[in-house]
């Protein structure tokens, strides 16, 4: 295993996928005479789809389904449903998407009984059992926002199509366009062909149905070609050319003499090509397979419509098959190449079209003069009731048989049993072809495989070495002429050309260590030269971005702040150039700060795991492998420690950090006061009276005095408000219910939240992060009901027992719910950061530890720690940068100026509802067991243990506390965001 990444900056992978587009086009080229109009087509595409527009503020209405659209039937079969849409309550981002109830009576009201999920998220939990409860199947096939889904991930989703007999199947994504439109694009494709409906889809087609990418494009293309049988035949002869052209290339750099680097990459591109042609090949014959499965059961059932006409004698279909039965037996028999099986793809596929033809005349379907086979579609049955089980590796040899009326059997005179056995035994006998095939390609990829290991690998290092270093070179040369330009716009194309060159160089050095740490031959210090490149990239990007932080300040800042206050007397201009020099300065200052910030961050996080070693060695060793994850470190871990990767890596950061500190701190720093002055302007301008401008100078220098703090005042003013009214409420109930109800209303009250959190007890694949929030709500409410039975005199008998219930039952939840955590979890944790402790539980759950500690003993050890005062091991240097980034977020006004500034509603301040009210919402939501995942049901709780006496929450001032704060703040900045 390779943990990565190097840290360099998100960069276009626009390079590799024109690379992947050529090497494709090359590919195809070679036997046909396509590759111009396909090049042409796949030009029409763009590389990445549109960005898509975030809302400010996202309020949840109604059922939430964007673009829904039911697709046409022309090329599906007429008894399937399919529709379209974006996930439900979808913004920007994949992970926008929930389920509201309203969401799903729409589904239900359009009679969607199945959904197919491709987006990134698709496995949540919340989504699944939900729709589960309401009758509803879901299939989960997660694939990345802007990427496409794989070819069996299509081939998956179309078996889950077809499976889904009882209702409507629905499709989402995030935005439901580019990857919801190649699942229909796929699902329309394979139904076509299954139907003998033969066509092609074009350019046009993909736009009508919201392809965006060229790679979407193309893994449409690619499953076109593999429904159809000849395009598949004719794959194997080019594959083995392929093959052979590599292992030519091979034999010429394993010859005697000297090999040039470029000889070495030409065979190894060649060999990958090989890989990739028969990866290809496995799954043409997967789906080809497929499709001949469904022709197969379609003859079964046509067989089994026969009623008013004699059926073809068993003999006559023997006729169709024998021929091509009788070569592929002997084929078989010989173990014969791939190349030998070719023809026999098309004249199976040709044999079964024959015989489906034969069985629509016999039935009175077709005329004997019906030129396609496919061309009464409208009367083909079983278009939605066959091959239900339609796997693609496991033969079907034993079909059961069509059931008919003895008085059909008696009319038609012949036993339809005989041509049942007929077909069946063809069946078998293509399965076995294409077993034999699907064996082949494995057998051939293993010696390519082997042949790239041997042969190509130990010469491909040097030369992958010399083309990282010749990069290197090009990229100094860019940062030279770069920072010597006289041009902003020169300055940018050359940043713009190095980030490229640097994407490609870091995968360069991520290719080198994978050859380097699975090689068992080679040591560490195999990769030194490719890691000192990658150092001196790194450190030649952090000096390109120190150098353009000191141009944003020489060119934005420092002329147009002195434009702005050569221009005070004209206070309305003063403003608006000081807000646009604000405005155009957030993104890029907010960019490199964060960059810069980002980086010292993760010197912390090293620098305070060294730093512990001496207190306890095996801490550091459960310590470094976790910091190379959250740090992002590129660790040959067969081949060298996680201390070792880590120690490489803060050399490399302190370097990148001396060469952007000082330049990025006084941008930011500058933007901060940029944004200040526009607020002042503003100020100024909004109290000034036309007859009173000879007092704006003081003014001025007054209120500049107060506009630091202005913000901060207003949101803890807010916060302060909230907080007291909710106080006020929480008494007033309290009064209210303790004279109507008398003092045991709270004990019942804690009774419903424990009733309810036991409806959520996390599962064994529940998330560290939601089980800790539940534990936190689980031991409030034991504390309170432990301390009611032991300080209270009288407790009603009904009451007393349902307290030792929830007591009991949520205790055992605590005690039985495990993870894995070190041994001495408080000695560990006490000189860590919350977000420290957060990212090492859960990288060790990941790495596959036994879990042995109870959530009740992590959550004990926890509070045991009092919170540092200060992060391990900053700075006070490194924390300027840190307060002022945060300043500038804050500094909202100069980019829009309302005359008041409205503040969030803070949601952990509201008042909670009454106590029926809560009563009721609990004790309904615990009806039907729920996941800790569930937003909705956990706000529920925190509102009501709210009533509850703080004094029996987890204690503020422990780092128990603090890490509930870090994992609750995702979630609080996400929901801000949106």
């Amino acid at each position: 295993m390779i943990s990565q990444t190097v840290q360099l900056p998100m960069l276009s992978n626009m390079f590799l996928v024109i690379l992947a587009v050529l090497l494709f086009i090359e590919r195809i080229s070679a036997t046909s005479n396509i590759s111009f109009a396909l090049e042409k087509r796949v030009n029409e595409f763009p590389d990445l789809p549109p960005v898509r527009e975030c809302h400010p503020q996202r309020i949840l209405k109604g059922h939430g389904f964007l673009n829904w659209d039911w697709v046409a039937p022309d090329n599906l079969a007429l008894t399937n449903k399919l529709a379209r849409s974006s996930a439900p309550h979808y913004d920007c981002r994949d992970t926008d998407q929930q389920l509201t109830d309203e969401s799903v009576q729409f589904l239900q009201s359009q009679g969607i009984t199945h959904v197919i999920s491709v987006n990134s998220e698709a496995n949540n939990p919340v989504i699944r059992e939900k729709l589960g409860a309401n009758g509803i199947g879901y299939t989960a096939l997660p694939t990345q926002d802007m990427t496409t889904p794989t070819m069996q991930q299509m081939i998956n989703g179309y078996k889950a199509f077809r499976e889904n007999t009882n209702g409507a199947t629905l499709i989402w994504c995030g935005y439901g366009y580019g990857r919801t439109g190649v699942m229909v694009s796929a699902f329309e494709m394979f139904q076509s062909a299954e139907l003998q409906l033969p066509r092609d889809f074009f350019a046009r087609e993909y736009k009508a149905r919201h392809i965006e990418t060229s790679k979407q494009f193309l893994v449409l293309n690619k499953l076109q070609n593999f429904l159809k049988p000849a395009h598949v035949a004719g794959m194997i002869a080019r594959t083995r050319k392929i093959i052979d052209d590599a292992q030519e290339s091979v034999s010429g750099i394993t010859s005697p003499g000297q090999k040039t680097t470029q000889q070495v990459k030409n065979a190894q591109a060649r060999m990958e090509a090989a890989l990739a042609a028969l990866d290809d090949l496995k799954l043409a014959f997967k789906v080809e397979w497929q499709l001949n499965r469904v022709w197969f059961d379609k003859s079964l059932d046509l067989l089994a419509q026969i009623k008013s006409t004699q059926p073809p004698q068993a003999q006559e279909l023997i006729d169709i098959f024998n021929e091509v039965r009788e070569h592929i037996d002997q084929e078989l028999e010989r173990n014969a190449p791939m190349t030998s099986f070719a023809e026999y793809i098309t004249a199976t596929a040709g044999s079964l079209q024959n015989l489906m033809k034969k069985l629509r005349v016999a039935a009175g379907m077709d005329t004997p003069s019906t030129e396609s086979a496919g061309s009464s579609r409208a009367q083909t049955p079983g278009d939605s009731d066959i091959s239900r089980d339609s796997g693609i590796d496991t033969a079907s040899s034993s079909q059961s048989v069509p059931e008919t009326s003895a008085e059909t059997d008696i009319a038609a005179g012949t036993d339809i049993a005989a041509q049942v056995e007929v077909i069946e035994s063809f069946r078998k006998k293509i399965h076995d072809m294409y077993t034999a095939l699907q064996k082949h390609v494995r057998d051939v990829r293993a010696e390519v495989e082997t042949t790239l290991a041997t042969s190509v690998g130990p010469l491909l290092l040097p030369a992958m070495n010399h083309d990282l270093i010749q990069v290197k070179s090009v990229i100094d040369e860019y940062a030279k002429n770069g920072m010597e330009a006289t041009d902003a716009d020169d300055f940018f194309a050359a940043l713009h050309k190095i980030d490229q060159l640097a994407n490609n160089a870091f995968e360069y050095a991520l290719n080198i260590a994978q050859m380097v740490n699975n090689d068992e031959k080679r040591s560490v210090t195999d990769y030194a030269v490719a890691r000192q490149a990658i150092n001196d990239i790194r450190i030649k990007l952090a000096e390109m971005m120190g150098y353009q932080a000191k141009q944003y300040v020489i060119n934005y800042i420092v002329v147009q702040w002195q434009e702005a206050r050569d221009v005070t007397e004209n206070a309305a201009k003063e403003v608006s150039i000081l807000r646009a020099l604000a405005s155009q300065l957030m993104k890029p200052t907010t960019e490199i700060g964060g960059y810069l910030d980002e980086k010292m961050g993760n010197v912390d996080i090293i620098k305070n795991i060294f730093d512990d070693k001496g207190e306890s060695p095996e801490m550091l060793e459960y310590d470094a492998p976790v910091g190379v994850s959250i740090t992002g470190t590129l660790w040959l871990d067969k081949k060298e420690t996680a201390q070792e990767a880590l120690q490489h890596e803060l050399e490399s950061l302190m370097a990148e950090i001396n060469a952007m500190k000082e330049p990025t701190k006084t941008l930011v720093t500058m933007a901060a006061l940029s944004a200040q002055e526009a607020q002042l302007a503003q100020a100024v301008m909004l109290n000034v009276d036309d007859a009173q401008r000879h007092i704006m100078v003081w003014r001025k220098e007054a209120i500049r005095q107060i506009v630091d703090t202005l913000d901060k005042q207003v949101q803890d003013e807010r916060k302060a408000k909230q907080e007291l009214e909710r106080e006020q409420k929480i008494e007033a109930e309290d009064q209210r219910l303790t004279s109507e109800r008398g003092p045991d209303w709270k004990l019942e009250l804690a009774i419903e939240i424990g009733f309810a959190v036991l409806a959520i007890v996390p599962e064994i694949s529940t998330p560290i992060g939601q089980a800790i929030l539940w534990a936190r709500q689980a031991i409030r409410v034991v504390r309170f009901l432990r301390n009611a039975l032991r300080e209270q005199v009288q407790v009603p008998q009904e009451l007393s027992a349902q307290i030792n219930q929830v007591q009991t039952r949520l205790t055992d939840s605590l005690k039985d719910w495990k993870l894995a955590a070190p041994a001495a979890t408080r000695d560990w944790a006490k000189s860590k950061t919350p977000n420290q402790i957060f990212h090492g539980l859960s990288e060790l759950g990941a790495a596959g530890t036994k879990p042995s500690k109870s959530l009740k003993e992590l959550i004990d050890d926890l509070e045991a720690i009092e919170i540092p005062q200060e992060d391990p091991n900053d700075e006070e240097a490194d924390k300027s940068l840190e307060r002022l980034l945060k300043r500038l977020n804050r500094i909202e006004v100069p980019i829009d100026l309302p005359e008041s500034v409205k503040i969030p509603e803070l949601a952990h301040l509201r008042a909670p509802r009454d106590f029926q009210s809560l009563i009721k919402a609990l004790r309904l939501a615990a009806r039907v067991p729920h996941h800790s995942s569930d937003v909705d049901y956990m706000q529920l709780i925190e509102e009501a243990v709210t009533y509850l006496p703080s004094q029996f929450d987890i204690k503020t001032t422990s780092m128990a506390y603090q890490l509930i704060r870090t994992i609750r703040l995702p979630a609080i900045t996400t929901s801000r965001a949106i």
